[in-house]
């Protein structure tokens, strides 16, 4: 999974962030300023849902919890992953 978070995001908003997606897996890679990797494949199995679902539960989270709308890209690569987040061309997009 690719997060990216809205450009200019404080760093504060940032690191609450990925404390969030630290909440889904225990694997998150920072990116900063504004986008960071999670490794999906252990909490797939630990919350018992598919790649979409998680994505839709972090979007839920970062907007509730912090006010930020985030655009998330989900493939079998880093590379899908991230081209994914990136021709999403609105915030709160999952691709």
């Amino acid at each position: 999974m690719h997060v990216r978070c809205p450009d200019r995001l404080p760093e504060e908003s940032y690191r609450q962030v990925l404390e969030l997606l630290a909440e889904l897996s225990p694997v998150v890679q920072a990116l900063p300023p504004t986008a960071a990797l999670v490794e999906l494949k252990g909490a797939l199995r630990y919350h018992g849902a598919g790649g979409r679902r998680l994505a839709e539960v972090l979007r839920v989270r970062t907007l509730s919890r912090l006010g930020v709308d985030v655009r998330v890209g989900i493939g079998p690569s880093i590379t899908v992953a991230a081209t994914a987040s990136a021709r999403i061309d609105h915030p709160g997009g999952i691709l």
